[in-house]
């Protein structure tokens, strides 16, 4: 319980959450301009958004799994945004996973209304 505790203290953190929101912020941008630059599959600049892209869905995981353990099941399962939260990054994985299903890349798009 002590490392629940001191886990949840720090994610709670001003510090923490403005890292965390910047870390969105930053995801956004990246999509905005990965959007924009539609880069082809097997090129340097297509290679790169998609190492980015794991990247940022590695961070996004860990983050969610420092979340998961702080908070610790009701409190975690008891906040909306944690749900929204945990949807979001679990549909990033998928993606990430089976890049073939249609639509599933779009959905990764909702990570930018973590911020909120």
């Amino acid at each position: 319980a002590r490392w629940q505790s001191n886990a949840s203290l720090l994610y709670r953190s001003d510090s923490v959450q403005f890292l965390i929101a910047t870390l969105i912020f930053c995801n956004f941008l990246f999509n905005a301009r990965q959007a924009e630059a539609r880069p082809e599959k097997g090129t340097t600049e297509g290679d790169l958004y998609e190492a980015m892209d794991d990247l940022f869905t590695i961070l996004f995981g860990v983050e969610l799994a420092w979340n998961i353990f702080a908070h610790w099941m009701w409190e975690f399962i008891n906040d909306g945004w944690n749900i929204f939260d945990f949807i979001v990054v679990l549909v990033s994985i998928v993606s990430r996973l089976f890049e073939s299903v249609p639509g599933l890349n779009t959905l990764r798009l909702l990570r930018a209304f973590r911020v909120l």
